[in-house]
């Protein structure tokens, strides 16, 4: 009869829509305890309360079944016409079903005063989130639920289930499975199968195949869990989200409990980390630059989130690399072996990943230009949700100069988590951050670059410092030989404390400075530039640089203001 009503509607021309199928992302089996603590939320645990005094299923015989089914948002049914406790009174005992294949919520009389609440699943309408980098190592399986329309589907009638924005893979995708818990049936699981018709990019269709066409049937508001079905990883990125609709095809060929599509899964990066607090010291130029202006400690905050909630991978480790100029960690307090080269060990002396709640240091290390550290911590459990790495420099001398001098740089930083293994020989690398900045380290003061000095016998130069403020500060200079040196080389002697303002002189205690060296002007000819640092305010400083050279009876003059903060 159901079938010839269908078949005379197609046949007319109307659209059978009304209660039909409705397709979710997720079934999850109602757990008892959780019922009962939504039911007693705000009871008293009083005799003649739903739950009565001890608000659970199947304790002592306080429950009310009227009042239980009230909360559970039903009416109770009494086909069978038992005793039932009256309204507000004790007398019943309710038990506690929980259905996994039909959506309906019954709470009905099996006895006198006894009442069973039978519990329908959770439906989910949240598409999960499942991990990008899990689908390079293993297929993704989605597993869509179909909730039955009213009719239900009877023997021979076919279910197709339609796939956008990813495709089947059809390698993977042999043996896709409907199941229906044993109270979406008529009767015994037994009798039903829900038969493979064929398996396309886009499509897999079923066929309900039953032992009697007469009495076994889906009912309506059958909740359906499919499984089995893979997508194609080809085309696959953190843009893409997968939907699913269906509808039924009677064995007249008509279409029926259409459900409209709905996003299943959508692909995400399994992390994504921060920055939340940058690298900010001032190197102290009053402390011969070799400790900030705070002390010797400066640290990088990195915050992590984990994005997927369904498919992904387990997490092994985590890499922090982070690029800047290390060459500070040659110094003797950390490179303790004196060898250029540093060890996990020494480096755990300049920087320390901490703040971690189960996470733990693994190791560092630096490549050989010390311009890229890498950071390595031992996940337990999942992946900690903040990071502090920490450098710690060795900090002034008190004038010896034998610490190294911190660099001005810029950092950035990147994180990778490195799976465990699971499904690869090698580990997967989910990238959570690609380089991105981490901060900088400034001077406190002026920092003046004189890029060319002549000196020799012929040579008359010229520099003046000016100090245009009011405060007082030390000059500290370095210098750097043209084709002998491809490094700043300190020149203390030229340096001078407490520097007031105004303007000053600095070529005599220079060019003595430098023959101190070893580079003697009046002997020979030499090209050098000058860096000129003054812990005062940059915007005070100024140099002025010049030289008078005799050439061959000409006099030539060269001439120029320099005012360059790094």
């Amino acid at each position: 009869m159901f079938k010839r009503t269908l078949l005379a509607l197609a046949v007319s021309g109307v659209a059978v829509s009304a209660n039909a199928a409705t397709i979710y992302t997720k079934a999850s089996t109602s757990v008892q305890a959780d019922v009962e603590k939504s039911i007693t939320a705000n009871a008293k645990g009083e005799a003649g309360e739903a739950l009565g005094t001890d608000k659970v299923f199947g304790g002592a015989n306080t429950d009310n079944c009227t009042a239980l089914a009230s909360a559970l948002g039903v009416s109770l049914s009494n086909d069978g016409k038992f005793a039932v406790a009256a309204s507000g009174k004790a007398g019943d005992t309710a038990a506690f079903a929980a259905l996994s294949g039909l959506n309906k919520t019954e709470v009905k009389m099996t006895a006198d005063n006894v009442c069973t609440a039978s519990v329908k699943p959770g439906l989910s309408t949240s598409s999960v989130k499942d991990g990008l980098e899990y689908s390079s190592v293993k297929a993704i399986e989605i597993k869509p639920v179909i909730v039955a329309g009213i009719g239900g589907y009877k023997d021979e009638d076919t279910i197709t289930v339609n796939l956008s924005g990813a495709k089947v893979d059809l390698t993977k995708t042999t043996a896709p499975t409907i199941t229906v818990g044993n109270d979406g049936l008529s009767t015994a699981p037994a009798n039903f199968s829900f038969d493979i018709l064929d398996i396309t990019a886009d499509r897999v269709r079923f066929t309900v195949q039953t032992v009697n066409a007469k009495n076994d049937f889906v009912k309506g508001g059958a909740v359906l869990q499919l499984g089995g079905i893979f997508l194609d990883s080809k085309g696959l990125s953190s843009d893409t989200a997968v939907s699913v609709d269906s509808f039924a095809t009677n064995t007249s060929g008509t279409d029926f409990d259409v459900a409209s599509a709905r996003v299943i899964t959508t692909l995400v990066n399994q992390y994504t980390a921060s920055v939340s607090s940058l690298l900010d010291a001032a190197i102290d130029v009053g402390k011969d630059r070799q400790e900030f202006a705070t002390g010797t400690s400066d640290a990088l905050v990195v915050a992590m989130k984990k994005n997927t909630d369904n498919l992904e991978l387990t997490p092994a480790e985590v890499h922090y690399t982070i690029t800047g100029d290390f060459s500070w960690m040659l110094d003797d307090d950390i490179d303790t072996n004196k060898d250029g080269k540093l060890s996990s060990a020494e480096l755990g002396k300049a920087v320390k990943v901490a703040g971690l709640t189960d996470d733990a240091a693994k190791s560092y290390a630096v490549n050989t230009d010390l311009t890229k550290l890498t950071v390595v911590s031992t996940v337990t459990g999942a992946v900690d949700t903040s990071a502090t790495i920490t450098f710690t420099v060795p900090g002034h001398d008190e004038g010896k100069l034998e610490n190294l001098m911190i660099p001005v740089q810029d950092f950035t930083v990147a994180v990778d988590v490195k799976d465990n293994k699971a499904f690869s020989t090698a580990a997967v690398n989910m990238p959570a951050l690609s380089a991105t900045n981490a901060g900088a380290w400034t001077l406190n003061g002026s920092v003046v670059i004189v890029p060319y000095m002549p000196f020799g016998p012929n040579t008359q130069p010229i520099l003046r410092h000016t100090n245009a403020g009011t405060r007082t500060g030390d000059i500290t200079v370095r210098y750097m030989v043209e084709d002998e040196h491809n490094a700043w080389q300190p020149l203390a002697a030229a340096g001078v404390k407490d520097a007031k303002p105004g303007v000053r002189n600095m070529l005599n205690i220079v060019t003595d400075a430098l023959k101190a060296e070893g580079y003697d002007s009046e002997k020979s000819g030499f090209k050098v530039a000058l860096e000129i640092v003054t812990n005062v305010p940059s915007r005070d400083v100024h140099v002025y640089g010049g030289a008078k050279v005799d050439v061959d009876g000409q006099d030539r003059i060269h001439l120029g203001t320099f005012k360059t903060n790094n």
